[in-house]
C-alpha cells in the first residue's frame, strides 16, 4: 500500500525534513494517521501540491494563523484560523496553502477507505462526502478536545 498524505509525504509538501507522526489501522485495512506540523517563523509561503487522493485532512490549528487557500489551482479564500479551530481539506481538490503566520497544527489523515470500512463494520450505509466549507475554521469544543488528546502521544510516542 502506498503511503497516504501524512508523515514524510506531508512534511515534503511543507518543506520539512520530518515531523512527529502516529499511525493506526482501521479494521486491519485502512491507515489513519496524525502528523504534527510546526513552523515558528512568519511567511512560510506556499506548500507544494500533494498527490490527489480520495481522502481528507482534518486539521486542528493548535495556534492561530492566517492562510490563503488554493483548490484546484485557484485562489479560493483567505482564512484566519483561531487557536483550537478545526478545518477540513478534501485531497481530491488539490489543496495548497500559503501560510502567513507561524503555525502549529495537528493534521489527521482520513482516507475514504477508512470511512467505508467503519460503516461496513457497523452495518450502516456508506457516507457521501463530508459536508464542510473548504478550509474554513469551525469551533467545536468536543472536536478540539478529542483531537488535541493526541498531543501527549506525539510528544512521547514510546
Amino acid at each position: 500500500m502506498n503511503e497516504g498524505v501524512y508523515g514524510s509525504k506531508l512534511c515534503s509538501a511543507f518543506g520539512m525534513p520530518d515531523a512527529p507522526t502516529l499511525l493506526t489501522r482501521v479494521l486491519l485495512k485502512s491507515t489513519l494517521a496524525v502528523t504534527e506540523l510546526r513552523y515558528d517563523l512568519s511567511d512560510f509561503g506556499k506548500s507544494a501540491p500533494v498527490p490527489r487522493e480520495d481522502a481528507y485532512l482534518v486539521v486542528l490549528h493548535v495556534n492561530g494563523c492566517s492562510e490563503s487557500l488554493y483548490f484546484e489551482g485557484r485562489l479560493r479564500q483567505r482564512e484566519r484560523h483561531f487557536a483550537g479551530a478545526t478545518s477540513i481539506y478534501d485531497l481530491r481538490r488539490g489543496p495548497v496553502t500559503d501560510v502567513h503566520d507561524p503555525y502549529r497544527s495537528l493534521v489527521f489523515y482520513l482516507p475514504r477507505t477508512a470511512l467505508d470500512d467503519i460503516c461496513s463494520e457497523a452495518g450502516v450505509r456508506r457516507i457521501g462526502d463530508l459536508r464542510h466549507n473548504f478550509g474554513a475554521s469551525t469551533d467545536d469544543p468536543v472536536t478540539r478536545h478529542l483531537l488535541s488528546s493526541v498531543l501527549p502521544a506525539l510528544a512521547k510516542p514510546q
